[in-house]
């Protein structure tokens, strides 16, 4: 019996043209640090009683599939993951560049059944078939970058249908993650040269929607609220301003903006209105003074969104 190795393993991406109906016909593959897909049981134990100690028996319940996936912000295929849980995409292309901008969904869903388009997974753990996730939905991804790293990006979906095929050959374009030392910060267009560490994570708020006599597995992946937006971060202590912002509960523009380590590769994160909901300066040695924050990307009318992603690099499209 042979057993697998995570280096040869793959993470293929293909997005679906209709929710409960798998695809693999052009997929793209995701360099990856972790995957996490769970196709899920739920038994169902009887009450009933039957003159006896031993337990009631059980039955088959709900099934459903909870996915992560971990990279390093590959300028290329971290689009697909973008795409997946903003929802809408904008592509502008010129001589040799993409631009594509991803906003989240403001009043329609992909359709009836799928707040996003769902998409099918292929796992192959390097240990016979490949496992087949489909109808995945996105529904968080978090984007973190902390000073001596490359940007981490992390994926969350929910889905409804497992099955196994054979393994499709991996092929990932050549391109360089996001790193620390090539990205800039501004804050109400100031340039915060004293950032150590930011997050911005997208929630969709999603959850599975079983029906009668339809299926064992979610009929819908729709939403429970509203899109939300949050940022967080650790900076040193230079200036008042952010803290007297945090105080009036003001909200200012926040951008973070990636240069790639080749052309034409960037990634900018803007967020409109952040509004601090945490500021807490601390003294916790002899060193300097740092901050650590935290906020609400607040919906902005006059931009249309509470975060807008724009990622340039040469995939025509998402």
């Amino acid at each position: 019996m042979a057993v697998g190795y995570g280096m040869l393993g793959h993470v293929g991406w293909d997005a679906q043209n209709s929710y409960g109906t798998s695809k693999v016909t052009s997929q793209h593959f995701i360099p990856f640090i972790s995957e996490t897909f769970d196709w899920q049981h739920e038994p169902i134990k009887e009450s009933n009683m039957y003159g006896r100690f031993g337990e009631s028996p059980f039955h088959a319940g709900p099934r459903f599939v909870e996915g992560e996936i971990q990279m390093e912000s590959h300028p290329i295929e971290m689009g697909h993951l973008l795409k997946s849980v903003f929802g809408k995409v904008t592509t502008t292309s010129a001589a040799g560049t993409q631009t594509h901008a991803f906003l989240p969904r403001n009043t329609t869903d992909w359709d009836d059944r799928a707040v996003g388009q769902p998409a099918t997974v292929e796992v192959n753990r390097n240990v016979g078939s490949a496992a087949l996730y489909y109808d995945m939905v996105g529904s968080q991804l978090t984007l973190a970058i902390q000073n001596g790293e490359l940007l981490s990006v992390t994926w969350q979906g929910m889905g409804a249908g497992f099955t196994r095929a054979i393994a499709a050959t991996p092929s990932i374009p050549a391109a360089k993650p996001f790193r620390w030392a090539q990205m800039s910060c501004q804050y109400n267009g100031w340039a915060i040269t004293d950032m150590r560490q930011a997050t911005i994570t997208v929630n969709n708020q999603l959850e599975r929607v079983f029906t009668l006599g339809q299926s064992n597995t979610p009929y819908r992946i729709k939403r429970t609220g509203e899109v939300m937006v949050a940022v967080s971060g650790v900076m040193q202590f230079a200036q008042h301003s952010f803290w007297l912002d945090f105080e009036s509960y003001t909200a200012r523009p926040f951008v973070l903006n990636f240069a790639g380590q080749d052309t034409p590769y960037n990634l900018v994160l803007d967020v409109p209105l952040l509004a601090f909901n945490k500021f807490s300066p601390t003294m916790g040695g002899k060193g300097l003074v740092e901050v650590s924050f935290a906020g609400n990307g607040q919906f902005s009318t006059t931009s249309g969104t509470a975060l807008q992603a724009t990622l340039v690099n040469t995939q025509t499209y998402y």
